[in-house]
């Protein structure tokens, strides 16, 4: 590791490298060159994963750092623009606020009421938030700099939004994905045009985390439900974090899970039946509440790497 990377730059990386092979678009390994546009201006070409910050910039900046980056990234890498939400910054602002004043928590029974909840339950890293109309003005700067901005279907990340029709685009998908799910940091992937999929739409496949780490969030409830294997594997989770455990491998938690979930169902009764379909089902389950923040994936070891990290310039 080198550039005084800290916990927060870190996370960041993490983050994006974990989105970046879910959507299929770098390999993790040992050995990852991970690096800033914003402060490595003298990096040399071919790195893995360039981190952009959301922080405000003027049009002719903006097109510089990702000038810069395309430069970085050669033809296999690939830039993440990590980016926040205003409302999800907005509803934290307001959480802490209740809490400073000792003011009755709320209780979740309305709208208003579970996004406070939900903001009071955060405690990870937060992204500057990009605003909507400066959305248009990155994606334009990125094209230009021959990098195509490639997001999933919506609904890979919460079946809800699939009702939402016409987010054909993926500027339309990023901003619908930021601001509908109250991201605190969400990677927007870019990727040398030559390789981008048709219409920009990833291939996501949340298996391909089973390769990965999985941890619970800070801040997140934890869970004692038993009755099926995703919310026994959040159990499992939690009470590894209680026992001083960062983050299990996927397939450890897969396994432990299992046991613990098989154990309650007989005790039940009930017939036990486990198959390769429990891979797919748990990643899609993570996957989807690593979007929410209430669970932590990681494609490297977190407590090893192996990687070379610069720090971010934020």
């Amino acid at each position: 590791m080198m550039g005084g990377a800290d916990g927060r730059t870190e996370a960041l990386a993490h983050r994006a490298i974990v989105d970046a092979v879910i959507a299929g678009l770098v390999k993790p390994r040992r050995g990852m060159r991970v690096v800033s546009a914003d402060a490595s201006a003298s990096a040399e070409g071919d790195v893995d994963v360039v981190v952009l910050s959301g922080r405000g910039r003027t049009d002719a900046e903006v097109a510089e750092v990702m000038g810069r980056a395309r430069g970085l990234v050669g033809e296999t890498g690939i830039v993440a623009l990590v980016v926040g939400s205003l409302a999800a910054r907005e509803l934290g602002e307001v959480a802490r606020d209740i809490d400073a004043r000792g003011a009755a928590p709320k209780d979740g029974r309305d709208a208003y009421g579970r996004a406070i909840d939900w903001a009071r339950t955060r405690r990870g890293v937060v992204a500057e938030d990009l605003e909507p109309e400066r959305l248009g003005a990155v994606v334009d700067a990125a094209a230009a700099a021959g990098l195509v901005l490639v997001e999933p279907d919506t609904a890979t990340l919460s079946p809800a939004l699939a009702r939402i029709r016409g987010m054909r685009s993926p500027r339309a998908r990023a901003l619908l994905a930021t601001v509908a799910l109250g991201a605190n940091a969400r990677p927007m992937l870019f990727v040398p045009a030559d390789r981008a999929p048709k219409g920009g739409l990833a291939r996501w496949k949340a298996e391909r985390i089973a390769d990965g780490w999985v941890a619970a969030a800070d801040g997140a409830a934890p869970s004692s439900a038993d009755h099926d294997l995703r919310q026994t594997a959040l159990a499992v989770l939690h009470d590894a974090a209680r026992e001083g455990r960062r983050a299990i491998p996927f397939k450890e938690l897969l396994r432990e899970a299992r046991d613990r979930w098989s154990l309650a169902a007989r005790a039940r009764g009930e017939r036990v039946a486990v198959g390769s379909s429990d891979i797919v089902e748990l990643a899609t389950f993570l996957v989807r509440r690593a979007a929410d923040e209430t669970v932590l994936l990681y494609a490297l070891d977190p407590a090893d790497p192996g990687w070379t990290l610069t720090a971010l310039d934020v």
